[in-house]
């Protein structure tokens, strides 16, 4: 990955105006909000004027007590500030998947097997929300995003869905922690598929997902193919999962 580093807004400005000319436009900018002269938000707003930097995606870093408005909707993300450095890596990785995720043509998918079913999305960054509803969609889903455990619980209480996709780490509740109440709700009754969200497939966290009661799971950044290949696996007859996970006991 090639970085270049600037001091201030009218310089990010040049650099950026300079490799657009040459073909070289980055595919990422990380713009604090907060500097002297031309402040963050500024510096987006002319950005998203310059139909020549219309290519670079924009990751505002914002400190926990400023509001994150104001920046006009330009951004594909923003973070607080201090960002941990597996959070920011993982932004940078979604906020350029995001581009692809959406080009590649959809595989076939029978109406019968995804057409006007309904997916619940449980997944605190909007970037991957928006990837994910992407991805949906294209494969003929439904969509409903919640940005934690605890509303992907309310949600599953009051709609029924063919499946869930639940992140790992959220704000207020968990993944696995929600994962284990949807499966407590359901009782011995009709079980959904779950699918794991997670940054990584280290050793041990196939058995966290499977503790859990959920049924599959997919590393991030999801691609296409495989959400396409693990949804058809877990979801059978009326949103049955076709292979389940042993539920937590």
């Amino acid at each position: 990955m090639i970085t270049t580093v600037v001091a201030d807004g009218p310089a990010a400005l040049e650099v950026l105006r300079r490799a657009a000319a040459s073909g070289t436009l980055p595919e990422v900018a990380l713009i604090d909000r907060i500097m002297p002269g031309m402040d963050g938000v500024e510096l987006v707003r002319v950005i998203a004027a310059d139909r020549a930097l219309d290519g670079v995606r924009i990751v505002m870093l914002t400190p926990a007590a400023v509001s994150r408005g104001g920046a006009s909707g330009r951004p594909s993300a923003s973070l607080s500030k201090p960002v941990p450095e597996s959070r920011l890596l993982d932004t940078i990785v979604t906020v350029l998947a995001f581009r692809l995720a959406v080009l590649p043509p959809a595989p076939a998918v029978p109406p019968e097997d995804g057409a006007g079913r309904r997916v619940l999305v449980a997944e605190d960054n909007a970037v991957n929300q928006l990837v994910a509803t992407a991805m949906l969609s294209r494969l003929g889903y439904q969509v409903e995003v919640v940005a934690n455990g605890r509303e992907a619980v309310r949600a599953f209480e009051r709609t029924s869905y063919v499946a869930v996709l639940m992140d790992c780490r959220m704000p207020e509740m968990n993944g696995y922690e929600a994962s284990m109440e949807i499966r407590r709700i359901e009782g011995s009754g009709r079980r959904v598929p779950i699918v794991a969200l997670t940054a990584s497939a280290m050793n041990g966290d196939e058995e966290r997902c499977r503790a859990a009661g959920m049924d599959d799971f997919v590393t991030k950044p999801v691609t296409l193919d495989r959400l396409a290949s693990v949804l058809g696996a877990v979801i059978g007859g009326h949103g049955q999962p076709a292979h389940g996970m042993p539920r937590a006991g």
